[in-house]
């Protein structure tokens, strides 16, 4: 892609971006940015999509850590660090170059957000209390977060000035602690009941095939960092996530990790559906539900390419609208990514599942197994004893996911097999033992 095609803005972009609109002004989101990320050239690039969420009516308050910047003073100096990241031992002189390495960051950010034309303030909100003994040792100057001074933090959002805290706590007596960026990010996000944690860092999340996991839910990403992720996961994506799951559990709806090498990272990830990050959940992240009247046209226009392609058979949006009741939609953050059918047949004790589309964005994730979990979960619900399906090429992924089996165009109930000869298409037809299936919707 050219340098002038990247600088264009598509009217497909901005109606996926108008569409976050509405739903993200007036919220509050915690934006968490790795120190690297700042040494690393990329804090212009940040600025601008900060600019850009506040110019939304987006509230923001920005965490930042500080380790690589510890770490190469530390270096200067001569001085033999016991923790550049805010866990383990502090020591009084690892104490000293934090403090002057934060100082001389934030005073970079607040040099830089100004120029920007961003309003900012220096927020000293975390109280905190020294970590004392862990395992034996004593922690010395490395503190946990107390509480966050809220109050304060709000009255700069609401002046739309964006607060700058850094991984540094002071406890009842006024001394300086330090403090792990990432939690501190958890922890001003509970306390300002925000919508949003946003981790920037380098790099990206990925599976053990080397693939970049979009979305993870809470017990997913918990049993991840139990097992240390894969092989060469970085322990800084690690604590990442380990923090996201916290944050969920603790009432915040989501969490995004996006590299920060990307030069539009925080919007690219917050105004589009797939993201380009990865994304840690709530339960209430996917959703599916009974499609509506409001949904024929949508639905019409999402499976088109796969009508095309002769994979879905041609429906028209009277013929979708007048069936709408036996359609599901799957959601992702209240967008479709996904749809079903499920037609029932009481007096044969049978139901249809067909239908059945998932946006390219989305596919390899999951969303199918769970429509067609939820199909087989609800047709035994209504009765039925078997669930058919008519398909042209993937009878092997029905097989593998939940044992359908090749079955006969005349064992269909009749009004079925008159449409399947009528549509000349030749799909196959392929039959489930309610009685016996089982699949897992994760």
């Amino acid at each position: 892609m050219s340098d002038e095609d990247r600088g264009k803005v598509r009217f497909g972009d901005l109606r996926a971006i108008l569409q976050y609109v509405p739903v993200f002004r007036g919220q509050t989101f915690v934006v968490a940015v790795d120190g690297a990320v700042l040494a690393a050239g990329h804090l212009s690039h940040l600025l601008l999509d900060l600019a850009v969420l506040q110019s939304l009516n987006v509230r923001v308050a920005l965490v930042y850590g500080a380790g690589h910047q510890i770490r190469a003073l530390g270096m200067e100096r001569r001085v033999e660090l016991t923790t550049v990241d805010g866990t383990g031992r502090t020591d009084a002189a690892t104490l000293e170059v934090s403090i002057d390495a934060i100082s001389r960051l934030s005073s970079t950010l607040m040099q830089a957000l100004t120029v920007a034309g961003i309003r900012t303030a220096s927020a000293n909100a975390l109280i905190a209390h020294r970590a004392g003994m862990v395992g034996g040792v004593d922690q010395e100057f490395t503190g946990v977060v107390d509480r966050v001074d809220a109050q304060s933090l709000m009255s700069f959002l609401e002046q739309g000035i964006l607060p700058l805290v850094a991984p540094l706590g002071y406890d009842r007596q006024g001394v300086t602690l330090r403090l792990n960026s990432d939690s501190a990010a958890v922890e001003t996000a509970l306390a300002l009941r925000a919508a949003k944690i946003v981790f920037v860092t380098l790099g990206r999340v990925l599976d053990s095939r080397g693939e970049q996991i979009r979305h993870v839910g809470v017990e997913q990403a918990e049993a991840l960092v139990e097992r240390d992720g894969f092989p060469e996961f970085p322990p800084h994506l690690l604590s990442k996530l380990r923090h996201a799951a916290k944050a969920c559990r603790e009432r915040v709806p989501r969490v995004h990790i996006v590299d920060g090498a990307r030069d539009d990272a925080l919007l690219a990830e917050l105004f589009s559906n797939e993201g380009i990050g990865t994304m840690v959940y709530a339960d209430a992240y996917q959703e599916i539900r009974p499609a509506g009247p409001g949904d024929a046209a949508s639905i019409h226009a999402m499976i088109r390419s796969s009508v095309v392609e002769q994979e879905l058979r041609d429906r028209s949006v009277e013929e979708l609208a007048r069936e709408i009741g036996d359609f599901f939609v799957i959601e992702v953050d209240g967008n479709a990514v996904g749809c079903m059918a499920l037609h029932l047949y009481p007096e044969l004790q049978a139901a249809e599942l067909a239908c059945l589309f998932i946006r390219r964005s989305h596919e390899n994730q999951g969303y199918g197994r769970r429509l067609v979990a939820y199909a087989i979960d609800r047709a035994r619900r209504e009765g039925a004893g078997r669930l058919f399906l008519l398909t042209t090429g993937a009878r092997s992924y029905f097989e593998r996911l939940a044992g359908f089996r090749e079955g006969r165009p005349e064992d269909l109930p009749e009004e079925r097999r008159s449409i399947w000869e009528a549509s000349g298409r030749r799909s196959q037809v392929l039959f489930l033992d309610l009685r016996a299936a089982a699949v897992s919707p994760a």
